[in-house]
């Protein structure tokens, strides 16, 4: 995870709804940011926070509706680690505030970017600037194009093993769940497919490895996963232009009626902490 990201991102969840729309924003710029919500299910919030303050670039600090104990307490850690390494720290002040709100004495060492009239395309440049250290005019916006006018689709297939489908029992043998293999790749014309560099494929949450990656062209940037049972995913299609595609897909689990023969147990790799699909469900 650490090395990933260009700012992590300290807020109150009270803020929440207002600093999803600063991250959207953000990554419409290609900045690639980190908040609580990239958390796993299961896993410790101290633990991620230790990683990601090892290797993380820069801190922005969200000051909104108020700033609570764990908030405050958030913000004195990436503010030593700032004078530990040196990285930048951009407090942003966002609606919510009193006209005449004083930033925690810890903060007020900083260069501040007030927001609480909104977003503006000069607040943003702020933001990016502290983060990047790059003025916002020198930065190439992202030109998303439309899978629709490219032909580009999803498309999901059970991975059989010669004429047999292949599953494995996670969990208790008597009451786990049935995973099955699915393969996961794109769909689209061949000078398409060509022009693309990188997809990042983006599961459910349930699995333990939600973010995918892939530059595999001869596969049709293909995964492999194993899984129970449908869901929505969603991918980002990188182009050698710099463009960019936003695919949502439906997994949709169909299997055939049980013969007798039709089905192998696949019993290689089995066990939870080796196991690359879904959790199971608590």
């Amino acid at each position: 995870m650490p090395g990933k990201f260009d700012v992590f991102i300290s807020y109150n969840h009270k803020d929440q709804i207002a600093v999803r729309k600063i991250v959207k924003r953000l990554k419409e710029h290609r900045i690639n940011v980190w908040f609580d919500e990239e958390i796993n299910p299961g896993q410790s919030w101290q633990s991620q926070l230790e990683m990601l303050l090892e290797e993380i670039p820069s801190v922005a600090i969200i000051i909104g509706s108020e700033i609570g104990k764990w908030h405050s307490f958030e913000m004195r850690v990436v503010i030593d680690e700032s004078i530990n390494r040196g990285i930048p720290v951009i407090p942003v002040l966002i609606k919510g505030n009193e006209p005449d709100i004083k930033l925690p004495i810890f903060l007020r060492q900083f260069m501040w970017v007030d927001c609480r009239d909104g977003i503006s395309k000069e607040n943003l440049a702020r933001i990016i600037q502290g983060i990047t250290g790059k003025r916002l005019k020198q930065m190439k916006r992202v030109n998303y194009v439309s899978p629709k006018t490219l032909d580009l689709s999803i498309k999901s297939s059970l991975k059989k093993r010669g004429a047999k489908i292949p599953y494995r029992i996670v969990g208790d043998e008597a009451a786990g769940y049935e995973h099955y293999p699915l393969r996961i790749a794109l769909d689209g014309p061949r000078q398409v497919l060509d022009s693309i560099t990188e997809v990042e494929y983006k599961l459910h949450k349930a699995f333990k490895r939600p973010r995918r990656l892939t530059s595999d062209r001869v596969n049709k940037f293909a995964i492999e996963i194993w899984a129970y049972g449908g869901f929505e995913m969603s991918a980002i299609v990188h182009f050698d232009n710099g463009a960019l595609a936003r695919l949502q897909y439906e997994v949709v689990l169909e299997l055939p009626d049980d013969d007798g023969t039709n089905y192998v147990v696949d019993k290689s790799k089995i066990g939870e902490s080796i196991f690359e699909g879904c959790d199971l469900p608590g």
